[in-house]
């Protein structure tokens, strides 16, 4: 199921960026929009994204080359909504 999610995400981000541009990609849970690899702590330990924030010229964040920041977490500690143990990781282009 993850190989055919990953194989649909070229074609999602295409079409996004036809019909609107740009945009930057804050999002909530789901999928990572992976600036590089998968870190390795998150593969390691199946961590859930929580969160991303993108570079955004509107709301004057910047991080580093056009980069995101990631927040991830346990899916069991998102579950009990235990926040204690959040992962960020930052990637740029």
């Amino acid at each position: 199921a993850d190989t055919y999610m990953f194989d649909l995400r070229p074609a999602f981000t295409a079409l996004r960026d036809q019909a609107l541009g740009q945009p930057p990609n804050h999002q909530l849970l789901g999928f990572a929009d992976y600036e590089q690899d998968v870190p390795e702590i998150v593969a390691e330990h199946d961590l859930q994204l929580l969160f991303q924030i993108a570079s955004d010229d509107h709301a004057d964040l910047y991080w580093g080359d056009a980069g995101l920041l990631y927040f991830w977490m346990k899916p069991g500690d998102l579950k009990r909504k235990h926040f204690k143990n959040v992962f960020v990781d930052y990637q740029c282009g």
